[in-house]
């Protein structure tokens, strides 16, 4: 809620900060929303209702996945896995996930950490 908060009041200070007078940000404030109807929306952005319905269930998904997983590291939990499970995940996530963690493993095993 607090990430929310401070991305709409960043929002809401980058159209004073880029507006030429304070005149013109609060008018475009006052008329930022004027003639928005929310029917008719996705007609306008050309999504189709079967890629919607994916969007909004893949969404639901991270949010559910994100919910559970708070508190926990992947790192840490992929530490006490076996090779290939670790290696699943990591094709999983793609290649750059893979590469960070065999990084960060090289680093952790030489050096110290304070």
């Amino acid at each position: 809620m607090q990430g929310t908060l401070t991305f709409m009041l960043i929002c809401l200070t980058w159209v004073f900060f880029r507006a030429q007078t304070v005149q013109d940000a609060f008018y475009i404030l006052t008329n930022m929303t004027h003639g928005f109807q929310i029917q008719g929306l996705f007609s306008k952005l050309a999504i189709a209702k079967f890629d919607l319905q994916i969007i909004i269930i893949s969404l639901l998904i991270l949010v559910i996945t994100e919910w559970f997983q708070r508190g926990k590291s992947l790192i840490t939990w992929l530490d006490v896995k076996p090779v290939y499970v670790r290696w699943s995940v990591y094709v999983l996530l793609g290649k750059g996930s893979a590469t960070r963690h065999r990084v960060h493993a090289r680093v952790g095993a030489t050096a110290t950490q304070p």
